[in-house]
């Protein structure tokens, strides 16, 4: 895509400088973006069984309070044996 918007949008690099600085900024505030489908299916592991990502942020992505995911992930893993 760079290619296209290089040519379409006025100063592409340098939005993309200062949208990278922005993500680089850790989070303060109260609220997040959260999951909403914590599940050992949407997780992948290493050979050392440490989760290395969480996979499918779709439907259920939503701005909330992480403590969200928390419980939900609690109530999931707590069955999986």
């Amino acid at each position: 895509m760079t290619p296209y918007l290089s040519r379409d949008v006025p100063d592409f690099a340098g939005k993309m400088q200062q949208l990278y600085a922005l993500l680089d900024q850790p989070y303060r505030g109260d609220y997040r973006l959260i999951h909403g489908d914590f599940f050992p299916g949407n997780l992948l592991i290493n050979a050392a069984h440490e989760i290395t990502a969480l996979l499918d942020f779709g439907m259920l992505t939503m701005y909330g309070d992480y403590l969200f995911d928390l419980a939900t992930g609690w109530v999931v893993f707590r069955h999986v044996r």
